[in-house]
C-alpha cells in the first residue's frame, strides 16, 4: 500500500477518515453516549428510553456493519459500524423495556464456541510500549461477562481477554459457517430476482464496492461524502454513471443511472 497517497498520517486511511465524518466508526469506539446521541437525531423519544439499556446490548442491537477500512501503521482491516436506522424506526417501547430488563441477567449469560482469537501482547516500557500481534486457532472460547476465557480441548486455560479490548477479536466457527450459508442464499436470491442490467453492473463491482446507509451500492471511491453533497452531486457524479439499490424488504437489486441532475431507476 502506498501510505503517501491513501493514508492520513500513520493512523488510518483517508477513507477511514471519511467514514468517521459520515458517522461510522469501529465497534470499540462507540460509547453509550454517542449511540444515544445518534439515535436522538432520528427519534429523541426512543433515545431517551434507550438510556436504560446497557452498552453491550446497544452495540448489538442499534449498530450495523457499514464498511471496512485500513487503520494503524500496520494497515489493519478494521470493520466500521453505523446506527441501524431500521432498528430505530422499528423498535417499540415494549421492545426497549425488554432490552432494559435483560441487563439484570447479563452477567449470568455465557456463550461457548470453537474458534480463533486474535489479540495484542504488550511489552516494552510505559513510555515506549510495544504491541505484538498474537493468535490462537481452533480453541474453545467462552464469552462470560466482559471477558473471553480461552481453553484447549483438555480444559487448560490459555488466555483471558477483555471483550472489545484494543486489538482483540474472535472468529466464531459456527457463526462464520452460518454467514457463509446466508451469503450463498442472498446471492441466489439476488440472481433470481434482479434484472440482467443490474446483475451485470453488480458483477463488475461486487469485489470492489461500498454500501451507503440508505442501502445503495457504489463502486469503491464513488460514494459521495458529506462535502460532496454540500458542493452539489452534479459536480461529483458523471452523467451515465451507475449505482445499485438493494431493497430493504425485497432484497433484490435495482440499477440506477445518473442523468446529470438526479438518479433514474430502471423501473421508472
Amino acid at each position: 500500500m502506498n501510505a503517501n497517497s491513501g493514508y492520513n498520517g500513520y493512523s488510518m486511511s483517508n477513507r477511514a477518515v471519511e467514514a468517521y465524518s459520515n458517522g461510522e466508526k469501529p465497534l470499540s469506539k462507540w460509547t453509550k453516549a454517542e449511540i444515544i446521541s445518534a439515535v436522538s437525531e432520528l427519534d429523541p423519544a426512543k433515545a431517551e428510553l434507550l438510556k436504560s439499556v446497557k452498552l453491550l446490548t446497544l452495540k448489538e442491537k442499534a449498530l450495523c456493519y457499514s464498511s471496512w477500512h485500513h487503520t494503524s501503521n500496520r494497515y489493519n482491516e478494521t470493520k466500521f459500524y453505523c446506527i441501524d436506522e431500521d432498528f430505530v424506526n422499528g423498535i417499540t417501547e415494549e421492545d426497549i423495556a425488554e432490552m432494559a430488563l435483560a441487563k439484570r441477567d447479563a452477567k449470568k449469560e455465557s456463550k461457548t464456541y470453537k474458534g480463533d482469537i486474535f489479540y495484542l501482547e504488550w511489552s516494552g516500557t510505559r513510555n515506549y510500549p510495544k504491541a505484538e500481534e498474537k493468535s490462537l486457532s481452533n480453541v474453545n472460547i467462552e464469552e462470560r461477562g466482559s471477558f473471553y476465557y480461552v481453553t484447549d480441548d483438555a480444559g487448560n486455560k490459555l488466555l483471558k481477554k477483555k471483550i472489545g479490548s484494543n486489538g482483540t477479536r474472535v472468529v466464531n466457527y459456527i457463526e462464520e459457517e452460518e454467514k457463509k450459508k446466508a451469503a450463498v442464499e442472498r446471492e441466489r436470491f439476488i440472481r433470481e430476482h434482479s434484472s440482467a442490467a443490474a446483475l451485470e453492473f453488480y458483477d463488475s463491482i461486487k469485489d470492489d464496492c461500498v454500501y451507503s446507509n440508505t442501502n445503495h451500492i457504489y463502486k469503491k471511491g464513488r460514494k459521495p461524502s458529506a462535502c460532496d453533497y454540500e458542493a452539489g452531486l452534479d459536480k461529483f457524479f458523471v452523467k451515465g454513471e451507475h449505482r445499485l439499490y438493494k431493497g430493504f424488504v425485497t432484497g433484490f437489486l435495482r440499477l440506477e443511472t445518473w442523468d446529470g441532475t438526479e438518479w433514474i431507476s430502471e423501473e421508472d
